[in-house]
């Protein structure tokens, strides 16, 4: 992008003239992405992502973005990103989401009871609404989904009899309405700003192929961040529900590992209702190093739970967990080096790529 000014013969008065061209790249963009971890003592994983996006695939503005992960979780997704206008952000757009992951199920003490694989396809249409003057504050979108999960059982350890986990397989079909507003001022160690996310589903599910039954999901998190200087404190929250839903069938309700109840081991807290919050403190380092934008000190204290039934929710139940780390904002992402903690958990140190 290009200006300048030009004074027409005869005339006092002085236009502004501007040029535009087109990016030297594009219109196909990729990124790499990875998250990895680590406790030192036998447990780790990682993920390898590659997003790719072709923008401008018609004159209006049609744009497909699609994800490739491999690791922990292996899926595809791919969605069609369509303008209605190119006034007020109005859009509309489909999706499809497919992963497969092996999951070991844990009891609360943290031992292996099981060892699953999950299987699940997504798909949706969605119309999306801006909030704020072009989007700038996020969007809501209204749609419909759909989606089929499946739970294989591959190895039962101990006393668990494999009656105990069964094979679960269900369909979902519902309305959905999500909400996305990322006001941070950095998507690593921010410094100020807000970032909510919410997501509601109401409709039918089958189990089983028994006959279908009404089902609500729900699951928003926020976070608050302040800073005073180079000390900043970030406050995070998370409420989650899930109707009828066998302990296991999914993880996204689920608690562990590093700053989500550091000091128990990922997916270790699982069940249909959560509630989660974690406040973080950490301060600027005066270091300079030419692979990280900064590098940071901190620690986390955390509170959570998660139950099976709404009539087991109880404040009394909330486990804890903190951490000690030292973090630097690299061009992979965020990594710490961490000292966790949990007391009905372990204590340990904690390698972590990624956003916790």
């Amino acid at each position: 992008m290009d200006y300048r000014l030009e004074r027409s013969p005869g005339s006092r008065h002085e236009t502004l003239v501007i040029g535009l061209r087109e990016n030297d790249w594009g219109p196909n963009y990729l990124r790499l992405g990875m998250d990895l971890r680590t406790d030192f003592q036998g447990d780790g994983g990682f993920n390898l992502r590659i997003s790719h996006n072709r923008n401008w695939l018609t004159p209006s503005g049609t744009e497909w973005r699609n994800r490739i992960q491999l690791g922990e979780t292996t899926g595809l997704y791919s969605e069609i990103y369509q303008p209605l206008n190119l006034s007020d952000d109005v859009f509309v757009s489909a999706y499809a989401d497919a992963r497969v992951r092996k999951l070991d199920i844990l009891n609360r003490l943290g031992d292996d009871i099981a060892r699953v694989k999950r299987e699940g396809l997504r798909v949706g249409a969605d119309i999306g609404f801006p909030m704020g003057l072009l989007g700038r504050l996020g969007d809501v979108r209204v749609g419909l989904v759909a989606a089929r999960r499946k739970v294989t059982p591959e190895l039962v350890v101990g006393d668990v009899l494999a009656r105990d986990i069964p094979p679960i397989q269900w369909r979902e079909a519902g309305l959905r309405v999500g909400l996305v507003s990322d006001q941070l001022d950095y998507a690593n160690f921010p410094s100020a700003g807000y970032r909510l996310q919410a997501e509601a589903i109401a409709g039918r599910r089958s189990v089983n192929n028994a006959p279908s039954t009404r089902f609500t999901r729900f699951d928003g998190t926020a976070s608050v961040v302040r800073s005073w200087g180079e000390h900043t404190l970030n406050a995070g929250f998370r409420v989650a529900h899930a109707t009828d839903i066998p302990v296991g069938a999914i993880d996204e309700y689920a608690l562990g590992g590093f700053q989500q109840l550091s000091g128990y081991r990922p997916g270790q807290i699982a069940g249909n209702y959560l509630a989660f919050g974690r406040l973080t403190y950490y301060q600027r380092l005066p270091w300079r190093t030419g692979v990280a934008r900064a590098v940071f000190a901190g620690g986390s204290l955390e509170l959570g739970n998660a139950w099976v039934d709404r009539r087991s929710v109880r404040l009394g139940d909330l486990r804890s967990g903190s951490s000690l780390f030292v973090g630097a904002d690299t061009g992979v992402g965020p990594l710490y080096l961490s000292l966790v903690h949990a007391a009905r958990g372990y204590t340990g140190v904690y390698l972590f790529l990624g956003r916790p």
